[in-house]
């Protein structure tokens, strides 16, 4: 059984599932799920780590998908995600994210 595999109402699924269920298809986005389901649990980053990466990659498929030209927007964007970490018991703050 794969680490990334859980049971779910009776069935066996993993985070590929998942994102092919909700039809995310921005590679960025994907990775940022993976990241998020598994946050802390792969063994070689801790959840820290993973919560920076999931900000960046964030940044990336906002990027990617071109909605947020704006600079404004970006800011928005970024700011919402920093409370959603910090909600999550992230340390925000030591997080790198460029602009």
């Amino acid at each position: 059984m794969s680490k990334y595999n859980r049971v779910c109402k009776g069935v066996t699924i993993d985070v590929y599932d998942v994102l092919t269920a909700f039809n995310v298809t921005n590679p960025a986005l994907q990775h940022l799920v993976k990241k998020a389901l598994c946050c802390g649990l792969r063994g070689h980053k801790d959840k820290a780590q993973d919560m920076a990466e999931i900000l960046e990659s964030a940044k990336r498929a906002v990027e990617l998908e071109g909605d947020l030209q704006e600079e404004g927007e970006m800011d928005y964007a970024l700011e919402a995600l920093k409370l959603q970490a910090k909600a999550l018991g992230g340390n925000y703050k030591k997080w790198q994210v460029e602009k």
